[in-house]
């Protein structure tokens, strides 16, 4: 493991007061920022900044430690419209005021704890030349003072994901946090977004030292809400609207005017800003608006590389799951153009331990990453009990237990979840430590008390039915009619498995008997080419070479298999093609690397759905050599959609979406004829030709999708067809021949699926 010295990777903390900059310190924080939770902005008093300052210079400490403080999300410089928007002054009152914020937070931290110091400067809704004249005069301002010239300065500029937003902010409990934080503006009692603050009012609205300003709704009108200075004088109604994002596009970030959530482009544009600028960090953060609404930096549901808890973490209130805006390459891309700039990389925004340990693992360039809500929980009363703390953004206070847990692992850093998060999570946690080597996980109570991720075996081998016991038990073999066992050996030489599908089928000869060659017919057979009459379209005249099955390749058919299963949670079928699948497409990938085809089909599989069965197959990459490629085909992906439709309901299948699948596969169906065992064969160049080939692609497809999706996944789950054991009259060992060949990842994402009856149930 690298050493801290030769890293110098560390952990900014947000902290309010003197006891919460311990806190913060004894947690391993190495940048302690001053910010006042109980406002959107986090604007904080110099008294208060010099009382943090006085806390860390009289901490013994190991490690170097700075002070950070904001000047403000608008720092004064501009006024806002009421929608939030920035309105610019005159140039001279906005270097003046940049002048004196920019000197004020600086002499308030002093340089006693560090001689850098770090001024934060926020400049959400700006264009770049404004961007850039504002944050130059902040770091020109500094460096032309003798004791604060080695003050670094550091943007603060919002990722965005206006759909996300769009669809939370109306949700009553977001709502109620924003209202609590100020953030809303009078609008029209028509406007479509606007919603009565007298109904959001009680318990959350606040006086300057944090006393309710309305505990009971019979106080609560327009005359009571302009007195109290909630409303501006002349309002005639109670009607406001959450303040708003910033589109990138309105403010020059991006040419794509229909860009709805932060791009590369954004990314690029908000950097080469900030380095123009003279700046020498920046922090990539969120909106207080995204922050309340459960929506973060990191997006581990969109990152194939990371484990993906976001989907786990379940506010227990709303309902919401936790969201993120960028994947990891994006943030990988964030990281390395900071670099290039010379400037160095903060990562911020609702950040997670277990966002955040995955992201030094992962990225281990990153410089530095924040947090405040992402190290704080309740407080209660060591004398009153009973007294216990709200849990909002103003009252949670900074625990040293949860401050560890984003740390950088070579200082002590550990992985803690929320204990809301067991046991449903406890696999993907211990995924997460497998992955790190030596880190240490942890479950986190709503105190920050810390209990050990039990350390069970990872349940990466295969979780067998404890009971009940199948349903009908397999016919041996030495009960079964003499062809039955014959087809019984084919079955095993086509299919390389022992099977009791066959051995619950065999009590049923006449069904036995057709079903290896059934089977095989849209499955497993290779294409064979026999002479045909020409196809409808060509003049029928002779006979035309033409496959009779194997239209599909393989690779694509496991796939659609498997997806299916997987979404039935039909364990015959989850287990065998799970290891069919995997054997097939580590033989049959398109790359010359054996290691590149095992890597590759290990995603492939394990991406078709995320740990609780949802698919989860759309927009995933593969890194293969430092490029970034899509994980599926085009087809692929056409096929995949089609099966999770049929799954869902075959009704729902349109023909627009049918004409897409035809049109992708007819791209393959030309490829295959031109450049396989057919080529320049006479009457395979024809329309009509090709057309008879996509058809019998379509019909060796659905067929392949509706038999699982239909009959022989509900078959496997009604009749509990169980997996082959070892104990069989053969001796032939399934479970052990899964174990040791399917990857840990998927059978730990299998298992979970299978749940703890082993039949995909609860």
């Amino acid at each position: 493991m690298n050493t801290d010295r030769a890293m110098n990777r560390k952990l900014l903390v947000s902290v309010f007061n003197p006891q919460e900059a311990h806190e913060a310190m004894l947690g391993g924080g190495r940048i302690i920022d001053s910010e006042d939770p109980r406002s959107a902005l986090g604007n904080i008093k110099p008294q208060q900044i010099m009382a943090i300052s006085d806390a860390v210079l009289a901490f013994r400490r190991d490690l170097d430690v700075q002070l950070s403080t904001n000047i403000g999300e608008d720092q004064l410089l501009f006024d806002r419209s009421d929608d939030g928007t920035a309105i610019e002054k005159s140039p001279y009152e906005i270097a003046g005021k940049a002048a004196q914020a920019a000197l004020g937070v600086a002499v308030s931290m002093g340089t006693g704890v560090h001689p850098c110091g770090i001024v934060k400067v926020g400049l959400d809704g700006m264009s770049p030349e404004p961007l850039i004249d504002v944050l130059s005069e902040c770091v020109q301002t500094l460096r032309r003072t003798d004791l604060f010239s080695h003050t670094q300065v550091m943007s603060v500029l919002f990722a965005q994901d206006l759909d996300l937003w769009e669809e939370r902010c109306s949700v009553p409990a977001i709502r109620r946090a924003l209202v609590s934080l100020r953030e809303f503006h009078p609008c029209a009692p028509t406007a479509a977004d606007g919603f009565d603050l007298a109904e959001y009012a009680v318990g959350t609205l606040r006086d300057a030292g944090g006393a309710p300003l309305f505990t009971d709704s019979g106080q609560v009108n327009l005359r009571s809400l302009i007195e109290h200075g909630v409303l501006p004088a002349g309002t005639h109604h109670t009607t406001v609207a959450l303040s708003r994002l910033f589109p990138h596009a309105h403010y020059g970030f991006t040419d794509d005017l229909s860009a709805r959530r932060t791009n590369r482009q954004v990314i690029a544009r908000m950097v080469e800003a900030t380095a123009r600028a003279g700046a020498g960090a920046m922090m990539l953060d969120t909106s207080v608006l995204l922050k309340v609404a459960r929506v973060g930096l990191v997006a581990t549901e969109r990152s194939p590389e990371m484990v993906d808890l976001n989907s786990l973490d379940v506010d227990e209130d709303t309902g919401l799951e936790r969201r993120g805006i960028l994947a990891l390459d994006d943030i990988r891309f964030f990281v390395d153009y900071c670099h290039y700039h010379r400037i160095e990389a903060n990562l911020a925004g609702s950040m997670t331990s277990y966002q955040a340990q995955q992201i030094w693992h992962l990225v281990p360039q990153t410089d530095q990453i924040s947090t405040r809500g992402g190290a704080s929980a309740l407080t209660r009363d060591p004398y009153r009990p009973e007294h216990k703390g709200e849990d909002s953004r103003r009252d949670r206070g900074i625990v040293r237990n949860l401050v560890r847990g984003l740390v950088p692992p070579e200082q002590g850093g550990y992985l803690w979840l929320p204990q809301e998060m067991n046991p449903q999570a406890t696999r993907t946690a211990r995924e997460v430590l497998a992955r790190s080597p030596g880190l240490t996980g942890y479950w986190a109570d709503k105190y920050g008390d810390l209990t050990p991720v039990a350390e069970e075996l990872p349940m990466t081998d295969l979780v067998l039915p404890a009971e009940p016991d199948p349903r009908v038990p397999p016919l041996p073999a030495d009960r079964a009619d003499v062809r039955v066992r014959s087809a019984y050996d084919k079955s095993i030489r086509t299919w390389g498995v022992p099977n009791n599908l066959f051995r619950t089928m065999a009590w049923l000869p006449g069904l036995a008997l057709t079903e290896v060659d059934y089977a095989n017919s849209f499955i497993f057979d290779p294409p064979r080419y026999a002479p045909v009459p020409g196809p409808p379209g060509d003049p029928a005249t002779g006979s035309v070479l033409f496959p009779q099955g194997g239209f599909v390749d393989r690779v694509t058919k496991e796939l659609v298999i498997n997806l299916v299963s997987l979404l039935n949670r039909s364990r015959y079928s989850v287990t065998h093609h799970t290891y069919i699948g995997y054997t097939t497409l580590c033989a049959e990938l398109p790359h010359e690397e054996q290691s590149v085809r095992a890597a590759r089909a290990e995603e492939m599989l394990l991406h078709l759905v995320d740990s609780q069965g949802r698919p989860d197959w759309q927009d995933r990459s593969f890194i293969r050599r430092g490029r970034t490629e899509p994980l599926y085909t085009e087809a692929q992906t056409h096929c995949l959609r089609l099966a999770e439709t049929i799954q869902r309901d075959p009704h729902s299948v349109t023909d627009e979406q049918f004409a897409e699948v035809r049109a992708a596969l007819r791209s393959v169906a030309a490829e295959d004829i031109a450049k396989g065992p057919l080529a320049g064969t006479p009457g395979t160049d024809t329309a009509a030709y090709l057309n008879a080939w996509v058809n019998a692609m379509i019909v060796e497809l659905t067929w392949c999708i509706s038999h699982f999706s239909g009959l022989l996944n509900a078959w496997f789950t009604v009749l509990r067809v169980a997996d082959e054991t070892g104990t069989e009259e053969d001796g032939t060992d399934f479970v052990t021949a899964y174990n040791t060949s399917v990857p840990d990842r998927i059978k730990v994402r299998n298992n979970h699926l299978l749940g703890p009856t082993g039949w995909g149930h609860p």
